[in-house]
């Protein structure tokens, strides 16, 4: 969980140093939509450390996970090269998203620095399912404060060095990832992990992937919902103000959001031991997300955020604060999909979960084509799309839990 909100706080040092630059609007537009794709593309990877965690249990079977995420990665590589450097990718981004030249240049340079962070950031992955498996979960949160610093450096260098703004956010992903890459391989290295002599079954890789594809695809799915309002609110008036803010407003709001998305977890760890006791866990992070939310929301505390600590200014900054307090329905929603999502992945039914994504996307696309046609699209009903897009795969994820499950977390064995 902290490694999550590591890796959020330097999408909030991204974006405020965005905030502080001259044409800071549409800097964070381009951002905005740019990162909306790749983040798209990063979430179908979001299940990886669980492979190992879960498949990797001596060399053979370890091999097995890795050649597997490798070749993953190198498939989803292609979309984001194939926009980044083929000009049928610069026309598709020019038809999707009514950007000026300028957004549209900033875009592409993004997507071009950001090809290789695919195959680091499964990479990354691997490593990380190792370290959780071998209960070295410390070192995972070393790895995320040196990646959170060099970022850190790497803003403050580039932009002081005058440094276009979307190469140097581009670059504080993209070294960091590679660092942490080269450090979980010397961890490695040093102290390889113990041979496990109770488990050396070795998985296939259909199995693999009958675990990975339904996961991965509610993932994708999910973020998916991004590029989808954003491709809708930038044709509407005063497109770059509400499209920088609402990237602003959900970059904070997954501060939290990682929080209960984390939960998931642990279900995977606990769950088999202890239902009742990781239930009662999950009640309480809500309460303090939803009640640190609402002090955003109702005090001058979310003034003083969007304002003062990340620099935003003038309508953007109104849009932001707009957005945020719809946004911040959602660790309700969230609570539901983690546990839903936990007792998925304990019984490796994990299907269930890719249907249940479409059931968001879908809604989504369909509130904001609609809102769009009425003229009423704008940073609180963007939002609320959003919402109602979490509350349809929540829904829809129980419908498929009561009709289509066939075991119980009671009935699991290691």
């Amino acid at each position: 969980m902290l490694v999550g909100l590591l890796g959020l706080f330097g999408e909030l040092l991204r974006v405020g140093s965005l905030a502080r630059t001259a044409g800071a609007a549409e800097e964070l537009a381009a951002f905005a939509i740019a990162g909306s794709i790749v983040a798209g593309i990063n979430a179908s990877l979001i299940y990886i450390p669980q492979l190992p965690h879960v498949f990797a249990h001596c060399e053979a079977s370890r091999r097995v996970c890795r050649n597997f995420i490798l070749f993953i990665c190198s498939i989803l590589t292609i979309p984001l090269f194939v926009l980044g450097y083929l000009g049928s990718g610069r026309a598709l981004i020019a038809y999707l998203f009514s950007v000026e030249a300028f957004t549209l240049e900033a875009i592409v340079i993004y997507f071009q620095i950001l090809t290789p962070g695919i195959l680091l950031l499964g990479i990354h992955g691997y490593w990380t399912g190792l370290l959780m498996q071998a209960n070295r979960t410390h070192l995972i949160s070393f790895l995320g404060v040196g990646q959170l610093i060099l970022t850190a450096c790497i803003l403050w260098g580039g932009l002081r060095s005058g440094m276009q703004p979307i190469v140097c956010v581009a670059l504080s992903q993209v070294i960091p990832l590679a660092v942490a890459c080269m450090g979980g391989f010397f961890i490695f290295r040093r102290k390889p992990l113990e041979r496990n002599l109770l488990d050396q079954k070795i998985p296939a890789y259909r199995e693999i992937f009958a675990f990975f594809w339904p996961a991965s695809l509610s993932a994708w799915v999910f973020v998916l919902n991004r590029p989808v309002v954003f491709s809708f609110l930038s044709r509407e008036p005063h497109s770059i103000a509400m499209v920088a803010g609402l990237r602003v407003a959900l970059d904070v709001s997954l501060v939290f959001f990682q929080a209960m998305n984390q939960l998931r977890s642990v279900y995977v760890a606990y769950g088999v031991q202890d239902i009742l006791g990781v239930q009662n866990f999950v009640w309480k992070v809500l309460g303090s997300v939803a009640a640190v939310m609402v002090l955003l929301v109702f005090t001058p505390l979310g003034e003083a955020l969007f304002g003062t600590l990340l620099g935003l200014t003038g309508s953007v900054k109104v849009c932001a604060l707009q957005s945020f307090s719809i946004l911040c329905l959602i660790p309700l929603l969230l609570a539901a999909r983690s546990h839903l999502h936990g007792k998925a992945l304990l019984e490796r039914s994990t299907r269930r979960m890719g249907v249940a994504g479409f059931a968001s996307l879908g809604l989504v696309y369909l509130l904001t084509w609609i809102l769009s046609e009425r003229h009423m699209l704008n940073s609180y009903t963007a939002a609320g799309a959003m919402v109602a897009a979490f509350f349809a795969e929540v829904a829809a994820l129980e419908i498929l839990r009561r009709f289509f499950s066939k075991k119980s977390i009671d009935g699991i064995k290691r």
